[in-house]
């Protein structure tokens, strides 16, 4: 995700709601956001991994693939 592109969903979103924090994995792309959240006074909170609450939620990401692409390969539409 770019710089950029964060800017502008910030903008978006701080039209409804104040953005108080955001969660990230420290991969390099998310590095430069640091500087950028604390001048908007944003927390930049990382995950642990290998923690109880990580594996939770890999685990309901990957149910939401597996329905998905069951719905796919069986030729479903996707509000089923």
């Amino acid at each position: 995700m770019k710089i950029s592109v964060f800017q502008q969903s910030k903008a978006m979103v701080e039209l409804q709601h104040q953005i108080k924090s955001v969660q990230s994995n420290w991969g390099k792309e998310y590095r430069p956001f640091t500087a950028l959240l604390a001048t908007h006074c944003i927390t930049h909170r990382l995950i642990c991994f290998h923690t109880h609450q990580h594996g939770v939620v890999e685990r309901k990401y990957r149910h939401v693939e597996i329905g998905l692409t069951l719905l796919h390969r069986a030729s479903l539409p996707l509000n089923f």
